[in-house]
């Protein structure tokens, strides 16, 4: 099908080279309500359906209101500022909490949401900090999260409580090019670095 096509990077055809772009293209044109589809164009910068442009983040929209239950549609359309779908905009703050509806143990929307300010999922208020523990919990090699958590003095992962020189050298152990975390780590004295003291 066009659709596997496309998610194999693209191909030939009847002596037609097809990127994934066209891939996915063609495979709306044959079916205008493929939600994986709609999803994946939306993932290479969208496209002309049917005469009709779709930005990436329209993409995103047309996938969620094809899905309600789209995880991945939910954080793409939040990591893309947020859309209207039915008619009703969500707001990426919205999209991030709905994805972590659906899917609790998705750490990139933990993440995302702590880099929005946090927010509510579930009924339960989710500061910006706890949403990075939330994250790390998840995802315990998530180095963005550490750096972040480090900005925000530390705090308990799992139980333990880590200071933010523990988190800063913990991002720069799973990162050790990472130029923020060195930068985070400095600013507040230095810190050991796999096996190397730095001040």
């Amino acid at each position: 099908s066009w659709y596997n096509l496309g998610v194999e990077g693209g191909g030939e055809v009847s002596g037609h080279s097809y990127d994934k772009k066209a891939c996915y293209l063609r495979s709306l044109h044959f079916d205008h309500n493929y939600t994986n589809a709609w999803y994946n164009l939306g993932i290479v910068g969208g496209g002309e359906v049917d005469g009709q442009h779709y930005s990436g983040k329209l993409c995103f929209a047309r996938a969620i209101h094809l899905d309600p239950s789209y995880v991945h549609a939910w954080f793409q359309l939040g990591l893309n500022g947020g859309g209207e779908v039915d008619g009703h905009f969500h707001n990426e703050t919205a999209c991030y909490t709905r994805a972590l509806h659906l899917d609790n143990n998705y750490a990139n929307a933990w993440y995302n949401l702590g880099l929005a300010g946090g927010g509510e999922v579930d009924g339960r208020r989710f500061t910006e900090k706890k949403c990075y523990v939330r994250a790390l919990e998840v995802d315990p090699k998530n180095s963005p999260a550490w750096n972040n958590l480090g900005v925000l003095g530390g705090g308990k992962v799992d139980g333990k409580l880590y200071s933010e020189v523990e988190c800063f050298t913990h991002a720069l152990h799973l990162h050790i090019n990472d130029a923020k975390a060195w930068g985070n780590l400095g600013s507040v004295g230095g810190g050991k670095v796999s096996g190397k003291v730095y001040s």
